[in-house]
């Protein structure tokens, strides 16, 4: 027990670290705008979606490499990558040579999801009992305190160190990781290790619910060839897999974007926040992502049936459409701010956070999809070309709203030759966001609805 403990806490770790450096760029943004002199476009492509670019494409290979040459040596090898790519970015001196350094800690932050999911599955088993669920939570409640590090307390960095030397010191941490996994990370999945039964509570199949390996898919996958090509052929030709992928993308992207990216700037700029409580608000908004999927894993993902959980996730990712809406309704406020003023920013940021919930819900779902094997023997392979589609989008979307506020740009700078956007412009820039919850309620729907008529008949 200790030594798989000690393994999954390492790969946790280099999970919380991803999260934490691909919302860097939030707090720095006016600081990367004047060094660069950038537009908002181009910081969101430079030095954003770049690193979920090289991210997304990484997903496919590094779950191959998990599956095929284990999380030990797979994840020593990214760690060091993303501190290189860490270190690379902090010297940079030109936009080439800071995209190069996001690509390249992108694609090493890469194992940093897939890793803590493989090494959660080999460390406490296949099977959907209390300690696995537990566990996926903390992990997932882990990624959430890797932002809120990158918000204020990164912040707090930045204006002491500057910039890069912020990102350099950063860089130690993975380093670190990679000698921690040489050490503990094991490559040996528990029920190889252990021979026992796995946990099961009184009154429950050893399968969560038998009905879970008929979602429709074509063609069936009931029995998982341990060959990575045979799954990923199967996971490519499997519907839910899309849609497992687009309520993914539809529910972190505006998240990652609020959050990791404009968030600061916006609540600055619009609602006449300082700097400071601008990162403080953005804080909230990963705090309560961290504690939200914490209890929906414990709790919520445990004790309710397959058919709850789907409607969960659509609530949540109505509640995460709802959140946008007073920022949408910016410039019909008074003197062009939101309506509802401070307060109802607040709860526009609470329900942010909050929806992030979903997250856990999902993530049990598909690592526990008769796809990934009956032995765990897939599960880097049909993670990785999920989380390919979600990354990808998150990538697009966080581009994407930058190319709105460029457009919308009136030319307007303030005294530090900061670029100001004004409310219309956020508002429009923000209608790509609400309209990501949107495909992630429909996503929910198409899972729900699907499931249901197979529910039917199999009873019939």
């Amino acid at each position: 027990m200790p030594s798989r403990v000690l393994g999954w806490v390492v790969a946790a770790m280099f999970y919380l670290f991803d999260v934490f450096l691909r919302l860097t760029v939030d707090v720095v943004t006016s600081k990367l705008q004047v060094d660069f002199n950038l537009s908002a476009q181009a910081i969101s492509t430079a030095f954003s979606s770049s690193f979920f670019y090289g991210y997304a494409a990484m997903q496919i290979p590094v779950g191959t490499l998990l599956d095929q040459l284990g999380p030990q040596k797979t994840i020593i090898c990214a760690s060091l990558l993303s501190s290189f790519g860490c270190v690379l970015f902090s010297f940079a001196t030109t936009t080439t040579m800071g995209t190069v350094a996001r690509v390249l800690s992108g694609v090493g932050c890469g194992c940093g999801w897939l890793g803590a999911v493989k090494v959660t599955r080999n460390s406490f088993g296949q099977g959907e009992t209390r300690l696995v669920r537990a566990m996926f939570a903390i992990t997932c409640m882990l990624g959430g305190v890797g932002g809120l590090i990158s918000q204020e307390p990164f912040q707090w960095l930045t204006n002491t160190l500057g910039w890069r030397l912020a990102f350099r010191a950063a860089a130690i941490v993975p380093i670190l990781i990679a000698i921690l996994s040489f050490c503990f990370v094991s490559d040996v999945p528990y029920q190889e290790q252990n021979k026992d039964t796995t946990e099961v509570l009184p009154g429950q199949s050893t399968v969560e619910d038998p009905l879970l390996v008929t979602l429709p898919s074509s063609p069936p996958f009931e029995n998982p060839s341990p060959s990575a090509w045979s799954a990923l052929k199967t996971c490519v030709n499997t519907p839910r897999m899309y849609a497992y992928a687009f309520f993914l993308g539809g529910t972190d992207a505006p998240f990652e974007t609020f959050a990791g990216l404009w968030g600061v700037t916006f609540l600055h700029q619009i609602y006449g926040w300082s700097n400071t409580q601008a990162a403080a608000a953005t804080t909230i908004v990963v705090v309560l992502s961290t504690v939200s999927q914490l209890a929906s894993g414990s709790f919520l993902g445990y004790y309710t049936s397959m058919t709850s959980r789907f409607y969960s996730m659509t609530g949540l990712a109505l509640l995460g459409f709802v959140s946008f809406v007073p920022f949408l309704l910016a410039p019909l406020g008074p003197a062009h701010s939101p309506p509802g003023g401070d307060a109802l920013g607040y709860v526009s940021i609470v329900s942010l956070g909050l929806s992030v919930a979903s997250c856990t819900i999902i993530w049990s779902i598909i690592s526990s999809d008769p796809l990934c094997g009956a032995h765990n023997q897939n599960t880097g392979i049909i993670s990785g070309a999920v989380n390919t589609v979600c990354i990808f989008y998150d990538a697009v979307i966080q581009q994407l709203t930058g190319v709105v506020l460029g457009y919308m740009w009136t030319g307007q700078k303030n005294s530090a030759d900061e670029r100001v956007y004004d409310a219309l412009a956020f508002s429009r820039s923000f209608m790509v966001l609400a309209g990501s919850f949107g495909l992630a309620i429909l996503s929910a729907v198409f899972l729900l609805i699907t499931y249901k008529r197979k529910q039917v008949q199999v009873e019939q």
